[in-house]
């Protein structure tokens, strides 16, 4: 029997992290796969690459933050902007060796498991972009149906597969990808199905979950016997003193805005953040802008915003 715990979209949450890590080692995970986002939304970068460097038996490849910190290294007309007030304390936050060490990791794995090939990517556009314009792949998807109609979080593996079924452009892109386990994150929605004899595992968000379930989740992978078992789990560790730490911290007089609404999203699972850069991002179109809105507009957004 092996075991390999998936783990993905940590954003900044040390916390949530330790206690994933520390309960896949008590069920007896061997193996880790992290699947990119260490960075950004929470306080703690240096803390999370550390661990990183240090964690055994890993396999650990750069989500699209690490990617989008390397390219605003050489941006700095964009970081100026307060919607990326985060991003630019976070990267004045990371030691060299850290920022270097997370830019450099590589974008997609492929390893051997249960005696099949495990490919690792951190988007869904990577795995299969005919699947990423589901607008089921999507959190602020899930945020306005559960608004219209709330659904238990197991039902969403049903409305995904019922999605890919009816599309049969998805069906014919997932059915062409060679046999194997896919596993990726970027969206924070837990989720896994089987599909022509491949599975497709997306472990959620471990540090900031948008599935209207306020804890830590991960995936073990258990091989035995021929046959590959999926377990979704949720950790539960203390949020209020992790939120308690972000307001405490540098990050939060550097940029309140996203505190305040990463706080709100750690609380309740629910994607708060699409919410505002919706409402930013209306805004801006009105006025004509562009997609990085201006200082005024993002002041404007925030004292308007009807969920604030």
């Amino acid at each position: 029997m092996e075991k390999i715990a998936l783990i993905s979209d940590v954003h900044g949450n040390l916390p949530a992290l330790k206690a994933v890590i520390a309960d896949a080692e008590k069920r007896g995970a061997a193996r880790f796969l992290l699947l990119g986002d260490y960075v950004t939304d929470f306080p703690f970068p240096n803390g999370i690459a550390e661990l990183l460097k240090g964690l055994e038996n890993a396999t650990i490849i750069r989500g699209n933050k690490e990617e989008r910190y390397e390219r605003l290294r050489a941006e700095p007309e964009l970081l100026s902007r307060e919607q990326m007030a985060a991003a630019r304390w976070d990267l004045s936050e990371l030691s060299g060796e850290n920022a270097d060490y997370l830019f450099s990791l590589p974008g997609t794995a492929e390893l051997e498991f249960g005696g099949q090939r495990l490919f690792a990517t951190h988007s869904v556009r990577e795995l299969c972009r005919k699947a990423a314009r589901l607008s089921e792949a999507h959190s602020s998807w899930y945020r306005r149906t559960q608004a219209e109609r709330p659904f238990a979080r197991s039902e969403y593996i049903g409305k995904l597969t019922a999605a890919i079924d009816a599309s049969p452009e998805v069906s014919r892109g997932l059915d062409e990808l060679p046999r194997g386990i896919y596993a990726f994150g970027h969206n924070h929605l837990q989720a896994h199905y089987r599909r022509g004899g491949s599975l497709f595992v997306n472990p959620g968000s471990c540090g900031l979950p948008l599935d209207f379930e306020p804890t830590a989740p991960y995936t073990i992978l258990t091989a035995r016997d021929g046959e590959i078992r999926v377990e979704e789990i949720r950790v539960e560790y203390d949020i209020a003193a992790t939120v308690a730490a972000a307001m405490r911290s540098d990050m939060y007089e550097a940029a309140p805005v996203w505190c305040d609404i990463h706080a709100r999203v750690l609380e309740t699972g629910e994607d708060f953040i699409s919410a505002f850069l919706d409402h930013a991002y209306d805004l801006a179109h009105l006025q004509g802008r562009e997609e990085i809105v201006s200082n005024e507009v993002w002041r404007k957004a925030w004292e308007t915003w009807e969920l604030r």
